[in-house]
């Protein structure tokens, strides 16, 4: 890396992780109890737990939460504060209770995708005879190298588009210290490598379009099915991935849906959603998308976009409003840059991309609303994994409404605003949690 201000930005954001990773709570980012436990589960048996089982929890594990107030089992688990001898409470845990698995608390998961249980269970191993914090914690960390080597590749990404090295530092600071992503990629979740899967994969479709070798376009489609094994939702990237195909391999397309099918079928909650579709197509409820739209429109434009840019503990905890007023009008700014732009085909795939991710997740949430006549939910974290794009486009409508010779000023602002706005996260994870140490 010649860049130093890329190493520094690097560095800052390891000193960043690792804050977040401290200030947030064991277990206080949603569904980290059930990463953890999966990958302990593997790590002391070495083998995943049977899918109906609910006897895979661990004695430790149950203590644990015990020990810093987590009422998963009975409701909701919002923060209910931390006793003062929480962490005496943990050490004096018998250490053969990680052995121990029962259903001492209700816990799924089994179903879920194995590729981010199968690389925290090599992690965990290394410390297996270390304490629990050793192993939780080692565990966060590596969702914190995920995520520096997806500000990297950010870097790269944005470097081939902007071609001005001030402009690509603003786009992987822009992620790197992005609030909700902040969290992600210091916490125990597949999420950190969903997002690292899907921005790897942007970057060798975009290596692709820019240099047309058709190594770049192979290794994307390994990564895209790779992705299944990640998390279902990466469905979207061999979806995406069909916009790379030439006109001579378009021949080809019924047998890669052949292929991108068979694959997904593999997987629970593809084939889940398959089988919903199919139902849905054969009774006709085109009348179910009115319903879906009148029930949850309002309800999804109100959270998800302040979920995507930063929401603290189980959805409890948001950014003073005024942050998110700011950035509706800097957003709304760069799409009307994007619009009159006239430069689509630039940035067309990006856009493929960020269309084709978001509908994965929409038209998943319609389907089970179909069926259940309620939706599956949807928050603003689903939406990271196509974060570098969305970075990417943000910075692109800006230079549009802003003349050349301030490019390199606005490409400086952004990495300030972008250090200050985590920072005001930061401030805001910690009002609610406190210092917890």
């Amino acid at each position: 890396m010649k860049n130093k201000w890329l190493v520094i930005l690097l560095v800052l954001a390891l000193i960043k992780s690792l804050v977040w990773m401290l200030m947030t709570p064991i277990f206080q980012v949603p569904d980290e109890n059930l990463h953890f436990g999966l990958i302990q589960y593997l790590g002391e048996n070495n083998r995943f737990p049977a899918p109906k089982t609910s006897r895979h929890v661990s004695l430790e594990l149950a203590k644990t939460a015990q020990a810093v107030n987590f009422n998963w089992m009975k409701s909701h688990p919002v923060w209910q504060g931390l006793p003062l001898d929480w962490q005496q409470q943990i050490k004096s845990i018998d250490f053969q209770a990680r052995k121990t698995f029962s259903d001492y608390q209700s816990m799924g998961g089994q179903k879920l995708p194995k590729a981010y249980s199968i690389i925290g269970a090599i992690v965990y191993k290394i410390f297996s005879q270390a304490d629990f914090f050793w192993r939780f914690y080692s565990l966060r960390f590596l969702s914190v190298i995920f995520g520096l080597i997806t500000a990297y590749l950010t870097y790269l990404i944005a470097l081939s588009f902007f071609k001005r090295p001030a402009l690509a530092l603003s786009a992987a600071v822009a992620v790197a210290f992005h609030p909700m992503a902040s969290v992600i990629f210091s916490s125990i979740t597949y999420d950190s490598l969903t997002i690292l899967t899907a921005t790897a994969f942007l970057y060798l479709a975009v290596k692709f379009i820019k240099t047309t070798k058709k190594k770049f376009q192979w290794l994307a489609l390994i990564v895209a099915l790779a992705g299944l094994m990640v998390k279902s939702q990466l469905i979207g990237l061999s979806l995406a991935w069909l916009f790379l195909l030439t006109k001579k391999q378009l021949k080809f397309l019924p047998l890669f849906l052949i292929i991108f099918i068979f694959l997904g079928w593999q997987m629970h909650d593809i084939q889940e959603f398959l089988l919903i579709f199919l139902a849905w197509f054969q009774a006709n409820n085109w009348h179910l998308v009115a319903d879906y739209a009148d029930v949850y429109a309002k309800p999804l434009l109100a959270e998800v976009f302040p979920w995507y840019w930063g929401v603290f503990g189980w959805l409890e905890k948001v950014m003073p409003l005024v942050v998110y007023r700011v950035i509706k009008i800097i957003c709304a700014l760069s799409l009307i840059g994007i619009i009159i732009s006239r430069q689509f085909r630039r940035i067309r795939f990006l856009l493929i991309f960020t269309f084709v991710m978001a509908l994965v997740i929409m038209v998943n949430d319609f389907f089970i609303f179909s069926q259940r006549g309620a939706n599956f939910g949807v928050q603003g974290r689903y939406f990271l994994p196509a974060v570098t794009a969305h970075m990417i486009l943000l910075i692109f409508g800006l230079l549009v409404l802003i003349p050349k010779n301030y490019h390199n000023l606005l490409a400086k602002a952004l990495i300030v605003s972008s250090l200050c706005f985590n920072l005001i996260a930061l401030w805001t994870n910690y009002q609610f949690f406190g210092w917890v140490w």
